[in-house]
């Protein structure tokens, strides 16, 4: 990663490259997965040591984000804007290249910031024997965990919502949600709590129909943080605000409705 010219000449906490309002530690080669709130770092902290504690962080800093669908005339593409609450787009999540050797890898999405730079990836897996996942990767496509479908078979006959368990990189169960499915039904309400491993509530993901001069039906879709958590679970967060616009773009149809049947 040194060809990039944000990375710093020598090892130490910087200002993280994808998030200015944190550091995060260069261990002289590259950006590692520490990160820290700025009043956190002491100036005379050792550059080799990173700090024991893990910050505290709001998806990309933001106690409230949007996302909002970028509705293609023709239907072809799948892509969404994040914007924080004054309407400023901090990232755009677009189709990224499948990762050679990932078979059961249906859909690969990147976030990159507005410069272009990657913040992370979602990547949703399917296969024999292999539940329904969202794996959410860091910038450099490092594991920080996954998005696990939990409701059964059955039971996607009985409800329109997917019940999902959000784990770390580790599999260790650290929260859940719902995410629910249901875009033919344009004004019903959907305002779907998020909790982490206690019950107690992080967030939540709300829905509002957008109008759009095409023949498929768009929402714009908010994720509300209740107070900020620990990485991974921002991460996660903002992964399942992107679910929900995810699924209901599945249900709809278009460029992706041959694998309609979730």
């Amino acid at each position: 990663m040194t060809s990039n010219p944000d990375v710093p000449h020598r090892s130490g906490w910087h200002t993280d490259p994808w998030n200015s309002s944190r550091l995060r530690y260069f261990d002289g080669h590259e950006w590692t997965g520490a990160v820290a709130e700025r009043s956190d770092a002491p100036s005379g902290h050792s550059p080799q040591q990173p700090l024991p504690q893990p910050a505290h962080q709001f998806p990309l800093g933001q106690r409230l984000l949007h996302l909002r669908a970028l509705p293609q005339p023709s239907d072809i593409d799948v892509a969404c804007l994040v914007e924080d609450s004054h309407g400023r787009a901090l990232a755009q999540i677009r189709l990224a290249p499948s990762l050679h050797g990932r078979q059961i890898a249906l859909y690969r999405f990147g976030m990159f910031g507005p410069q272009g730079v990657p913040l992370g990836y979602f990547t949703r897996t399917a296969g024999i024997g292999i539940r329904d996942s969202i794996v959410v990767t860091d910038a450099f496509d490092r594991a920080l965990g996954r998005l696990r479908r939990t409701n059964t078979f059955w039971q996607r006959f009985r409800s329109s919502a997917i019940d999902m368990t959000l784990e770390s990189a580790h599999e260790q169960p650290i929260g859940h949600t719902r995410v629910s499915v249901s875009p033919e039904t344009r004004f019903s309400e959907v305002n779907e709590p998020i909790y982490d491993v206690s019950g107690s509530p992080v967030g939540t993901v709300r829905r509002q129909w957008r109008y759009v001069d095409t023949s498929v039906t768009f929402f714009d879709y908010t994720l509300e943080c209740t107070r900020p958590t620990v990485e991974p679970t921002p991460q996660l967060m903002l992964g399942i605000a992107f679910a929900h616009y995810f699924y209901d773009r599945h249900k709809v149809g278009g460029p992706l409705a041959i694998h309609s049947n979730f």
